[in-house]
């Protein structure tokens, strides 16, 4: 999943809108930077590749500037690190700690678009205009993830009946832990059975964990600011 995310367009022009909210998520992002620094010397001295952990006045330019660059660094490794299992798992937290720094900078970029758009109309129901474009992203990369399971296991009908079972409401944050947490132990029985390669299995299912991860980030720090609209 991490092979189709892209970097942050933050415009300078927009930064003025994070700073309306109090900046509650910092604490949880100077944690993943602050890993990050220290991680990022097992592929030997990266010190020219900073990101810079943030005080109470965030410089959210110079914040998402770092991480951008840091990204074209991790995509590099991300390509070795990323084919097989053992490796992968070794570098599981370094992996999870970038993931969990793009969740965040994803909602920042919902939170400008919410008060955008709050200057040009007015919106009824805010909590659900944030859960909408919190879905619209969760759903884009679930959906990618299912044209990826139908490549590697084509008209499989147990899976087309899991994914069929997923419910849909538009005022909750998209949640399909259940539904990985099925088709995840279906995958399991395929390749005990010879009926799916470890190669694959590992694929589908690296994917669902990194998806986890990114929209747990998202839940994580969008419940502050959803709290805030409900008040």
């Amino acid at each position: 999943m991490i092979e189709n995310f892209t970097k942050i367009n933050l415009a300078g022009k927009d930064i003025k809108y994070l700073h309306r909210v109090n900046g509650y998520w910092i604490k949880s992002i100077n944690k993943s930077l602050s890993f990050l620094n220290k991680t990022k010397n097992y592929f030997g001295n990266q010190d020219r590749i900073l990101l810079s952990v943030q005080g109470d006045d965030i410089d959210y330019q110079k914040m998402i500037s770092e991480f951008n660059h840091f990204k074209e660094f991790f995509d590099k490794k991300y390509k070795i690190i990323s084919p097989e299992r053992k490796v992968y798992n070794k570098f599981r937290k370094f992996i999870k700690s970038f993931i969990l720094l793009s969740g965040y900078y994803s909602f920042l970029l919902i939170v400008i678009k919410y008060f955008k758009t709050l200057e040009e109309e007015h919106i009824e129901k805010k909590v659900n205009f944030v859960i909408g474009e919190i879905n619209t992203i969760l759903n884009a990369k679930f959906d990618a993830i299912v044209i990826l399971i139908n490549k590697i296991i084509p008209k499989d009908k147990y899976i087309e009946y899991i994914l069929d079972s997923q419910v849909y409401a538009t005022n909750q944050i998209f949640n399909p832990e259940l539904i990985i947490r099925k088709i995840t132990s279906y995958l399991s029985k395929m390749a005990r059975k010879k009926k799916l390669t470890e190669e694959n299995s590992f694929t589908i299912t690296r994917n669902f964990f990194e998806f986890i991860i990114f929209r747990n980030s998202i839940n994580q720090i969008a419940f502050g600011f959803l709290d805030s609209l409900n008040s």
